[in-house]
């Protein structure tokens, strides 16, 4: 028996006002722990993955950063900025200790340099998207593996490495961005284009072109998007908090409140 079981008091109302202080306290100390915690973190976002992260009137946008937020400033209280670059550029800052974390799938090339936590903030699906008035779209609804697609032109846009590792086998051709590549869709460039489900919606919304391009029910992939934090960086301390943080944002309803941002 430890010292601070045998001095507490009998079972009953006291003893339970005793567990109850001791639990307040412990967290006002764990509380305490992160409010002494001073440091600024930086977070990098992609600066066009609309609506996840992107960049409108040069302010940062998004659900992923309002999630950050959420988490880091108001759960934990630590100090965090955000900040949007070129995907690749944002990387590039984490991996060279230059800031401290993004939010992506836990690649094996990311997983050299950063740390993910073990509860994924988000799950993103990766779908394909046909002209409204392709004269073979009952055939294309009907695909339903990636083993179908031999025969289908595809498209997407440069940077995107999802598609890459799931379709680059294929006959795949890049356009210079998202709205580029939609517009191509519409052009009969291609058959189908490949993009992250949200995304691609989004994509269409801003384009006006809701009645002329849809989704198909074909899932190519799912992908766990962690917070992925540099092995250098402190933030590494508080990776147990963030993932019970994520987890009760989920119970919650905090997730889904925020990704509809």
């Amino acid at each position: 028996m430890s010292a601070t079981t045998k001095n507490l008091p009998p079972a009953g109302p006291q003893r339970r006002q005793v567990l109850a202080s001791l639990t307040a306290l412990l967290a006002v100390r764990a509380s305490t722990a992160f409010a002494q915690d001073t440091t600024s973190y930086r977070l990098v976002y992609a600066n066009n993955f609309a609506p996840f992260s992107y960049l409108a009137n040069g302010k940062l946008q998004g659900s992923l950063p309002a999630l950050m937020q959420e988490l880091l400033s108001r759960r934990l209280q630590l100090v965090v900025a955000h900040k949007a670059y070129p995907w690749a550029r944002a990387q590039a800052l984490v991996q060279a200790a230059s800031a401290d974390a993004f939010l992506t799938a836990p690649t094996p090339e990311r997983l050299q340099y950063t740390i993910p936590t073990r509860e994924p903030v988000i799950q993103l699906r990766l779908s394909l998207f046909a002209r409204a008035d392709d004269p073979h779209l009952s055939e294309l609804q009907k695909l339903r593996n990636i083993s179908e697609l031999a025969q289908q032109s595809l498209g997407s846009y440069i940077g995107h490495g999802w598609v890459q590792s799931k379709l680059g086998h294929l006959n795949l051709q890049y356009a210079t961005d998202r709205n580029t590549a939609l517009r191509m869709l519409l052009a009969n460039r291609f058959d189908l284009m490949a993009d992250v489900s949200t995304s691609g919606r989004q994509g269409i919304k801003a384009l006006a072109a809701e009645g002329s391009i849809v989704e198909l029910p074909m899932v190519v992939d799912f992908s766990d998007v962690h917070l992925c934090i540099g092995k250098t960086s402190p933030l590494l301390r508080h990776a147990s908090a963030i993932d019970v943080a994520l987890r009760s944002m989920k119970a919650d309803g905090t997730t889904a409140r925020l990704l509809t941002v």
